[in-house]
């Protein structure tokens, strides 16, 4: 599978006891205690993990922090020497059911691509969502308290026109 982290796409393997990142094959233990919750034995350590998908992105939670990876469609090929078609609207959506904690942007705000843009809570986890793209909220579809299932908008961003 290949996962992009913080620009840099990632080649990810993991079958009979190996896990392999780039060509680099390590041992793993993994035990899936739920949907959301993996025991994983790497490098004499062992953690408990917690994962959270949805269609584009992959939430990580390890030791109280969070990685986010974006999933790459591999039936798509990738030229990684060309610009990426501009997308001229972001719409973020949580990665499954859960509540709105807080929000962190304003409509009419101008935000960067990584910005943090809203927390959620699901399963006990708190998520912070990031926009994707440079732009401008124009849209924020919620409130902190409110219950919000994996496929409702949560807020719009709109691509800065000179990004």
């Amino acid at each position: 599978m290949k996962l992009s982290y913080k620009g840099k796409i990632l080649d990810v393997e993991s079958e009979n006891g190996l896990l392999k990142v780039d060509g680099t094959t390590t041992p793993v233990e993994i035990e899936k205690c739920s949907e959301n919750i993996l025991k994983i034995k790497l490098d004499g350590f062992e953690r408990t993990v917690y994962i959270a998908n949805d269609n584009k992105y992959a939430y990580v939670f390890i030791d109280g922090e969070q990685y986010t990876f974006q999933q790459i469609d591999e039936s798509i090929e990738i030229d990684e020497t060309r610009t990426e078609t501009v997308k001229n609207e972001e719409q973020i959506k949580p990665p499954m059911p859960g509540s709105v904690v807080k929000l962190l942007v304003q409509q009419g705000q101008s935000v960067e691509e990584g910005a943090p843009i809203i927390v959620v809570e699901a399963m006990k986890m708190e998520i912070t969502l990031y926009s994707s793209i440079s732009g401008v909220v124009t849209e924020i579809n919620v409130e902190p308290g409110q219950q919000v299932d994996s496929d409702k908008t949560l807020v719009v961003i709109k691509r800065n026109e000179n990004a």
